[in-house]
């Protein structure tokens, strides 16, 4: 339960930066290219959560795998779960976004676990 929790705080908080764009308005669906290696946990339990989250102000979550034919659908966001994150990379950071590059998300999924 905390990693979930952990995991869709993670991720909503770095998709927020995106969803702060002023042209991001209601009913817009965003597209999310997920890069992962784990065995679907992160697609089926913390992605439904974020898309909650989302959906609450209006903005409705497309996702698919981190392939060249989901990033050719469009403005899609890239998140990128990390297993073996440096320690000196970010230390005291989940996740971390580039507000102003605008499409990666990385989520230190291997400090959320600990």
């Amino acid at each position: 339960m905390r990693v979930r929790a952990l995991m869709v705080i993670a991720m909503a908080e770095g998709m927020s930066a995106w969803a702060a764009q002023p042209a991001t308005v209601p009913g817009r669906s965003v597209i999310v290219c997920l890069e992962t290696e784990t065995d679907g946990w992160v697609r089926s339990t913390a992605g439904p959560e974020t898309s909650k989250i989302f959906a609450q102000i209006g903005v409705r979550i497309e996702w698919g795998p981190d392939t060249p034919a989901c990033r050719r659908r469009g403005a899609a966001i890239v998140i990128r779960l990390s297993y073996r994150t440096p320690a000196t990379l970010q230390p005291r950071a989940w996740a971390y976004a580039l507000p102003f590059e605008g499409t990666h998300i990385v989520v230190f999924y291997d400090r959320v676990q600990d």
